[in-house]
């Protein structure tokens, strides 16, 4: 029996339409992630990530109202302007609530845009069309996409990053002058959102050695390059200038290049690993070169970047995975991957010990040492993983991830000996970072909800709302950062911050001293305070004379000024719920009359024996549980001082406390 004969005509059409219904799929894609990501990231009600949200908001308000790149009026010299400029536009609605959903709604369409760059470099690099829709649909369910929901610079470096790889790759293979504009375009748009990212244009030029491009015809990129040098030369790099006083510390930077290579395989699925490595190891032709050697050298700044940012940064204990560093280079990984797929079998002895290597480091170093509050902070994947450990029992989960990647690697084996398998493998892998990406949206909305429901009242713009101008928000001493740059972020009436006595700062930027004179007078920058007030009460009371206390919140209390405000009594140690710590004291100024504590302990606790100490006086107190007691002291003219000294007891938050004073009052001599 005769073969059936070829039409050519309708194996043309049928091309034509796979090749029209791969862009409408891609576009499909893209449309579908930014949709689903708003909707997400609606779940989001309030900044979490401190100072940089409070860094990238003021500096897009600022922009927006004064023309000028300032924070509380000091020029912020930050180079890393780009998203503030984006979002400027944003602030002009004067409402922060406005800003944060339409900041939220312009990161979900940039980070689903960068599943464009993916599937054009897959094409670029003659991958097949089905692969290029699988690259571009990791790209949108990377787990990092879930910083669509924070006023940060990661979604709009996302898609300029990997879009500056698509076209140093297109530069390097076809050294046009189109292709070397475009590429130090988004190279510079790239390290203006990230300062990160300089290295982009350094990894290009060392890619050209790899790619064999000679340098003559890069003429063009070394001249914009040393262009763009001149500025950073002259006014070098403002708010990141402390980086020229890291430490080097070789062993340090040996093991985080370890640790940050073991987490990123595990958060690009550990699959696409054994075949990247080996397809970057050996390129083929001059595209497959410009791509491995971007792709490697990218992958080396910054990874000696994240190194140096864990070995000095005040990180905690042992410093910790930084994924907002790293995660542009997953789709990276993805590709190599494809490019090895496509030699059918190459290097398959490699790849099979690469994969034994990966299951013996994921049992050696299981994903749970590092899901704990500590580890988990900067990682979007360790949040979503350990989600998922909290959804069915630590101990089952664990175990489950521990599975799923011996897994991985076992397919990637396969698909070496086996590569019509590949499609199954990718979907597997696809399917587990979904899941950990909704792991990781679950946590978040958690944490952000249960924040603003502690942070705030109903109305969080109650200061705004207070109809006061230019309020100075007052750290106090044990007063937390959050706290002080969350009200910051939404009340734009704040314009000025202090810190009175030894209270710390919540960022670099102008946080002057409030001095107190002998009469409770406050001054700042030698000169008399007049103006209204926010005081942090966290762990702190405070009392005027000279202001009245028109609003205020669980942690929050906002003076008006009548007069010259100044301070009747201070009691520091003393938290917003009345717990004392274990140390602490009281201090009045010129208020003659009486001090008055209720002192308790709540039921089954400890008794607690309190000394309390002013001059002339000695009071030893011991509270019992269930056994309130009142207690009082004459307080004199002039500045007086009560101070208390107790037995050291934990609350869960681990706050250090000795009783709780339900009451402090002072009553003023007739």
């Amino acid at each position: 029996m005769e073969a059936a004969a070829v039409n050519p005509a309708r194996v043309a059409i049928r091309v034509r339409s796979v090749a029209l219904s791969a862009p409408l799929l891609l576009v499909a894609l893209v449309g579908t992630s930014a949709i689903v990501r708003l909707l997400l990231a609606l779940a989001h009600p309030t900044p979490l990530f401190f100072a940089d949200e409070y860094i990238y908001s003021t500096l897009a308000h600022e922009l927006a109202t004064t023309g000028r790149p300032t924070i509380r009026g000091d020029a912020a010299s930050f180079p890393a302007l780009l998203q503030p400029i984006l979002t400027a536009p944003f602030w002009l609605f004067h409402d922060a609530g406005v800003a944060l959903r339409l900041t939220q709604a312009l990161n979900a369409v940039s980070m689903s845009v960068a599943a464009v760059p993916v599937y054009l470099l897959a094409r670029k690099l003659s991958l097949r069309t089905w692969f290029a829709l699988a690259a571009a649909a990791v790209t949108l369910l990377v787990p990092d996409l879930f910083y669509v929901a924070f006023v940060l610079a990661e979604p709009i470096a996302y898609p300029l990053v990997l879009g500056a790889v698509y076209a140093g790759v297109c530069a390097l293979s076809e050294p046009t002058r189109k292709n070397q504009l475009a590429f130090m375009l988004l190279a510079g748009l790239a390290a203006g959102s990230r300062i990160q990212f300089v290295v982009l244009p350094i990894a290009f030029l060392g890619a050209a050695f790899i790619a064999r491009t000679g340098l003559r015809r890069l003429r063009l990129s070394l001249a914009l390059l040393a262009l763009g040098a001149v500025p950073v030369a002259i006014k070098g790099l403002g708010y990141y200038s402390g980086v020229g006083d890291f430490s080097i510390e070789p062993g340090q930077i040996v093991r985080w290049f370890g640790v940050d290579g073991m987490l990123l395989a595990y958060a690009a699925g550990w699959l696409f690993v054994p075949g990247a490595l080996v397809a970057l190891a050996t390129p083929r032709g001059r595209v497959e070169r410009a791509f491995a050697g971007l792709t490697f050298l990218l992958a080396l700044g910054v990874f000696v970047e994240a190194a140096l940012y864990a070995t000095n940064a005040d990180v905690g204990p042992g410093g910790r995975f930084q994924e907002r560093y790293l995660f542009t280079l997953v789709p990276l990984v993805v590709l190599a991957f494809g490019v090895w797929l496509e030699r059918r079998g190459h290097g398959r002895t490699v790849v099979l010990l690469l994969a034994a290597i990966l299951v013996a480091i994921s049992a050696r170093f299981p994903l749970s040492g590092w899901t704990d509050d500590h580890g988990r902070q900067d990682s979007p994947f360790l949040m979503g993983v350990y989600r998922l450990e909290e959804a069915i029992g630590f101990g089952t989960g664990s175990l489950v991830v521990a599975i799923l990647v011996a897994l991985f690697a076992t397919a990637a084996a396969a698909v070496a000996f086996r590569p019509r398998l590949a499609p199954f493998a990718v979907a597997g892998v696809v399917l587990f970072l979904a899941c950990v990406a909704a792991g990781a949206w679950s946590l978040d909305a958690r944490y952000a909800q249960r924040a603003r429901a502690t942070y705030f009242p109903a109305d969080a713009r109650w200061v705004d709302h207070a109809g006061l101008k230019n309020v100075t928000i007052v750290n106090t001493p044990g007063s937390h950062r959050e706290l002080t740059l969350e009200q910051m972020f939404w009340n734009r009436s704040i314009t000025q911050l202090a810190r009175i006595r030894n209270a710390g700062a919540p960022d670099v930027f102008a946080s002057p001293r409030l001095r107190i004179g002998a009469d409770g007078t406050l001054y700042l920058r030698k000169r008399v305070f007049r103006g209204p007030l926010l005081i942090d009460e966290y762990a702190v009371n405070a009392d005027f004379r000279g202001a009245t206390s028109v609003r205020s919140t669980k942690l929050f209390e906002l003076w008006k000024p009548n007069g010259t405000p100044r301070l009747r009594l201070l009691a520091g140690g003393r938290f917003y719920d009345g717990w004392l710590a274990n140390s602490g004291y009281v201090r009045v100024w010129r208020t003659p009359g009486t001090l008055r504590l209720r002192l308790s302990l709540p039921q089954n606790a400890p008794p607690a024996r309190l000394v309390f100490r002013a001059r002339g006086v000695r009071r030893v107190v011991t509270v019992r549980a269930g056994a309130p007691q009142r207690i009082a002291f004459t307080v004199p003219s002039g500045t007086w001082t009560l101070r208390w000294k107790g037995p050291l007891y934990y609350l869960p938050d681990f706050r250090p406390v000795s009783a709780r004073a339900d009451s402090l009052t002072l009553t003023p001599a007739a």
